[in-house]
């Protein structure tokens, strides 16, 4: 990106980047981890420029909405709100101290384990 770009969009590229090293074969659970974060960096981005505040809040819904209505990139954004469940879902473990494998797309065809590289 150039110098002009935010520096959500450039972390939002450094994630989506990410993202692509770790599903390549073979595929790593935390790959859905750092597309969540992408996305979250670039609703961020999109708030910014229109004068919302900052937040930690990582529900791309909950960020979305706050958009106004009448938002171009209001009705965009909304195909990243199925990744909100990745932030936190395949990086820690439950209460009972289990963690999931990760989406279907981290999974090996052959039925083995991912790599937790």
């Amino acid at each position: 990106m150039t110098s002009e770009s935010s520096p959500p969009l450039d972390d939002a590229e450094l994630d989506l980047d990410a993202a692509k090293r770790l599903i390549a074969d073979p595929p790593n659970r935390l790959a859905a981890f750092h597309l969540q974060q992408a996305a979250e960096k670039l609703v961020k981005a999109v708030r910014l420029t229109r004068g919302l505040r900052l937040t930690t809040e990582n529900n791309l819904e909950v960020l979305i909405a706050e958009l106004p209505r009448e938002d171009a990139w209001r009705s965009k954004l909304t195909v990243v709100e199925p990744l909100s469940g990745f932030a936190t879902s395949y990086r820690y473990p439950s209460s009972m101290g289990k963690r999931k494998d990760g989406p279907p797309e981290t999974r090996r065809s052959s039925g083995s384990r991912p790599s937790q590289r």
